[in-house]
């Protein structure tokens, strides 16, 4: 079963605003995954909002992975999972992301710096999969 719903969101925004329990994947490519404090903080702020997935891609996702397992068994949460991965593509990452991370949530989260790059990528997987989403931002 997919997802109702798909957002992508800039690591910048202040308010997610999504329905829980939700899968996010985050782009561990880009600079700002090397910020360690970053990375704890954003895990427990997306813990609280209910994220039940985390899916980390690029060079630095086991870095991301293993500070947000740390995370997980701090905070105490059950029941959460996270991946990496480190050697593939945005399209088979998102196939990933919806065919198993997100199955049985309420939505999955594309959480990055550079949503423009990603919203091409989605496009992209979205057209291949013949699958349209209620929104894919808000």
């Amino acid at each position: 079963m997919m997802p109702a719903k798909i957002w992508v969101r800039s690591v910048a925004d202040d308010v997610l605003d999504i329905d829980a329990p939700f899968s996010v994947l985050l782009d561990a490519d880009e600079e700002n995954w090397d910020d360690a404090c970053l990375v704890r903080r954003l895990g427990k702020s997306l813990l609280a909002d209910g994220c039940r997935y985390f899916v980390c891609f690029g060079q630095r996702s086991e870095v991301v992975h293993d500070l947000l397992d740390d995370v997980i068994v701090t905070e105490g949460y059950q029941g959460v999972t996270t991946t990496f991965h480190d050697d593939e593509d945005k399209e088979e990452v998102l196939d990933f992301l919806m065919d198993c991370a997100a199955r049985g949530m309420k939505g999955a989260l594309v959480f990055v710096r550079n949503t423009i790059a990603w919203e091409t990528s989605l496009t992209n997987w979205m057209e291949r999969s013949a699958i349209s989403f209620p929104s894919t931002t808000a």
